[in-house]
């Protein structure tokens, strides 16, 4: 693992180092939101599963990808006019939408990434670092919070460094995290949209009421 401590002066060359890592299939983690998050390209099927096995992921909960824009979005799937308008108005930010993907994964890697509904999440960030990864590389990322499962550690640095440093290529670091809040999740079901999760956006942000 090789570690950058994050400041002023390199966050260009943190970013590069990012989007080197990814591109060449490996696992990056950085700082978004409050946690440290793991990043492989979504495209490369090799990254995947050693993210997958890197956090010892056994359960069929919806993966999380970012991505750059709208039409990134729906290159993974596609959008329902209900579903335009929410995200037009809340990304980026912290709105996670579950989708049916209909990406070119094979049916093994999708099984490993989505729920048993068939939905992953996927989501335009609002953090400045995580958006110039996302706009120089150019590509969807596979996000996971950087703790083994059902452990904690994703806003520590040496629990990170124990837990991942023969998986993780590269860590940029911010020291210790204050914990962010979560996004709010929310599926759209016949054009309905249902909360599967309150986060830091209210249901009055989300439907309005």
């Amino acid at each position: 693992m090789e570690s950058i401590k994050l400041n002023a002066e390199n966050t260009k060359l943190a970013v590069q180092k990012v989007v080197d890592t990814i591109n060449a299939g490996g696992i990056a983690c950085f700082a978004c939101n409050g946690n440290y998050r793991l990043a492989v390209d979504f495209d490369d099927q090799d990254a995947v599963i050693a993210l997958l096995q890197s956090k010892r992921r056994v359960a069929r909960t919806p993966g999380l990808v970012f991505t750059h824009n709208i039409n990134t979005a729906q290159d993974i799937a596609g959008m329902e006019n209900s579903t335009k308008d929410l995200v037009q108005k809340h990304w980026p930010g912290p709105l996670t939408l579950l989708v049916e993907p209909k990406h070119n994964l094979s049916k093994k890697i999708l099984k490993q990434v989505t729920s048993k509904q068939g939905k992953l999440g996927i989501r335009i960030p609002n953090c400045t670092f995580t958006q110039a990864v996302l706009d120089k590389c150019g590509k969807n990322l596979l996000i996971s919070s950087a703790n083994r499962v059902k452990k904690h550690g994703e806003t520590s640095p040496a629990q990170i460094q124990k837990n991942f440093a023969t998986t993780v290529d590269i860590f940029i670091h911010q020291g210790d995290l204050q914990p962010g809040a979560k996004s709010t999740i929310v599926d759209v079901k016949e054009d309905k949209i249902v909360i599967v999760r309150e986060g830091k956006l209210t249901p009055q942000d989300i439907l309005g009421e």
